[in-house]
């Protein structure tokens, strides 16, 4: 998966991303077991990119900017 400049957020396997009044509130990933990932190469552009990975094996890559990348299930 390759996005562009600007803010992004990317969840590599399963997840959820609440929103308040069009406000990112929460940003999870709801995989528990690594029957539902995949490995997963993730490149996000230049801007504010928020990223969680998932489970299994993955390759995440960030252009300039302010990333925040999650390699592993969290919230």
């Amino acid at each position: 998966m390759t996005t562009g400049s600007g803010s992004d957020v990317v969840i590599g396997d399963n997840g959820q991303v609440d929103l308040i009044d069009g406000v990112v509130r929460v940003i999870q990933s709801t995989d528990t077991e690594n029957v539902t990932a995949g490995s997963d190469t993730i490149k996000v552009g230049s801007g504010f990119d928020r990223v969680i990975a998932g489970l299994d094996s993955d390759i995440v890559t960030s252009d300039s900017g302010n990333s925040h990348v999650i390699a592993t299930m969290a919230y």
